[in-house]
């Protein structure tokens, strides 16, 4: 899940416990402009990047991928 929107954790985790999104769990990782999720599976691609952070970076015009030190990838079995 990403989301450009800055949400406090408390609303953000209200949201992600819906029901209907059947999640099991997750695990929190980044936020802000540095935030990056590229997701290319089954002829789908979806690129998506963080925005606002305050007293760091505070403007929602980001539209670039940041350079990132980590990356996690997963195979198909």
């Amino acid at each position: 899940m990403h989301t450009r929107t800055p949400h406090r954790m408390a609303v953000l985790s209200r949201m992600l416990a819906a029901p209907e999104l059947r999640l099991r769990g997750m695990v929190f990782v980044a936020g802000g402009p540095e935030a990056s999720l590229y997701v290319q599976a089954e002829g789908v691609r979806l690129a998506a990047m963080g925005s606002y952070e305050h007293h760091f970076f505070e403007s929602d015009g980001h539209h670039a991928f940041w350079d990132l030190p980590n990356i996690i990838a997963f195979s198909r079995r």
